[in-house]
């Protein structure tokens, strides 16, 4: 039969144990002495933090996972995420029950705020029904003490760490802030301690989850220690500088794809620049990266400003023409005989300009004979009534088809449209 567990007691016991000051695992210690329900702790980066059971708290995954002081978030936490239990604890107010799947017994579990934010995450363990509803108050009450405690470790925290730093990353992302928090003079902040050259990274988790996104900016912190980072609700925004002058931005994509392919996330690199007080301007080519990028391959997970610069600036155009404003009469033309005909034109002169108006190369990419493809040409130039080889021309049809590419790109599913430079499925404008 189970322990008929009070909560008042639990009240009682758990506030008295944060009274103590001994920190968060002397008070799940004492409340599981009392409850006998195993708890665990995990702060914002899926560290154990406190862990409170007798010999088993009946999972062995959960065993593991507290024996190891870490949540593994490539085998547990990753799995929480794609089943969207995270998100739906964070979401909540108090306690939910939630069985993992992974973890063989159902738990109480909730996230522990601290400010508003995310501060951790705690789950009391039963092991039959009739315990479920008083886990759930027991859970909800040692949330309120745990939150108590990690906003005053945050504090003592918070008292220790350097100024200095504090005051140049409140500096470098001054225009993202709130209004109010803009307000004040910090022009004492000595922008010279950043030597050149510096990069922006723009980063977006696979699911918005503020606490996954934390847990990404550590392990972004582990890796280059004098980072700088605004985390928004949003976006986790990094700032790096000292980068060297010749392979140093090379190796920090590197090293920041690799770090998004292990944690699924997505990010914008702002290519390097030297000139500090251009700092937004280049925040903005990552963010737009970042953007145009996921868009057209949802399944890369690093995008450079330099890799997307063409349909970065035609996403501009596009948006401020309008198809109206970009289509050209000749182009229209050719799309209507695809549609009318099922004829593959517009295809064959895209690839045809692509690849330097090279019929050699064209053939052997559309996989047709060249006498085939010159026959095509040939049409072509009859249908839209321009001379497809003259430079003016050219550069005019090639103008008109990114945009196009880049509207479309911008406005359907990932595997609707092609990539421009030849590489996916056809995009509307190529149907036949």
């Amino acid at each position: 039969m189970a322990k008929k567990i009070d909560l008042d007691t639990c009240y009682r016991i758990v506030f008295e144990a944060l009274a103590q000051g001994d920190g968060v695992q002397s008070i799940t210690d004492a409340l599981f002495a009392y409850t006998k329900m195993p708890i665990h702790v995990v702060d914002f980066s899926f560290q154990v933090i406190a862990a409170s059971y007798d010999k088993t708290t009946g999972s062995r995954h959960l065993d593991e996972m507290i024996n190891k002081k870490v949540v593994p978030p490539e085998v547990v936490i990753g799995d929480y995420y794609r089943l969207g239990y995270i998100d739906f604890v964070e979401k909540q107010e108090n306690s939910i029950i939630v069985d993992w799947g992974l973890i063989e017994v159902p738990q109480a579990s909730a996230a522990i705020r601290v400010n508003g934010h995310t501060a951790g995450l705690c789950a009391t363990t039963y092991f039959n029904h009739e315990q479920a509803l008083i886990a759930l108050e027991v859970n909800d009450l040692l949330c309120k003490a745990l939150a108590i405690e990690l906003e005053r470790q945050q504090r003592a925290v918070q008292r220790t760490t350097d100024p200095i730093h504090q005051v140049l990353a409140r500096e470098l992302f001054r225009d993202l802030l709130p209004d109010q928090e803009q307000k004040g003079n910090l022009t004492f902040a000595d922008m010279s301690l950043l030597r050149p050259g510096y990069q922006i990274a723009v980063i977006a988790s696979v699911v918005r989850n503020n606490a996954w996104v934390q847990y990404v900016r550590n392990a972004i912190l582990d890796v280059f220690p004098d980072a700088f980072y605004l985390n928004t609700d949003e976006y986790l925004y990094i700032f790096i500088a000292h980068l060297a002058p010749t392979d140093g931005a090379q190796k920090m994509n590197h090293t920041i794809g690799q770090l998004m392919e292990k944690y699924q996330c997505f990010c914008g690199m702002s290519g390097v620049f030297t000139d500090l007080s251009v700092r937004s301007n280049f925040r903005k080519r990552a963010q737009k990266a970042l953007e145009i990028g996921q868009k057209i391959h949802p399944e890369k997970k690093l995008y450079t400003f330099d890799d997307y610069y063409l349909e970065i600036i035609s996403s501009y155009a596009v948006a401020e023409l309008g198809e109206i404003g970009y289509a050209l009469p000749e182009l229209e033309r050719l799309i209507e005989m695809d549609r009318k005909k099922g004829t593959d034109y517009y295809h064959t002169l895209k690839t045809y300009l692509v690849l330097g108006n090279n019929i050699s190369l064209t053939a052997t990419k559309l996989h047709i004979h060249r006498n085939t493809l010159i026959y095509r040409l040939d049409k072509i130039e009859e249908i839209t009534g321009v001379v497809i080889n003259q430079q003016e021309v050219i550069r005019r049809l090639m103008a008109a088809m990114t945009l196009r590419y880049v509207e479309q790109a911008m406005h359907s599913s990932p595997r609707q449209h092609q990539d421009f430079w030849g590489k996916g499925n056809k995009d509307k404008g190529e149907q036949t």
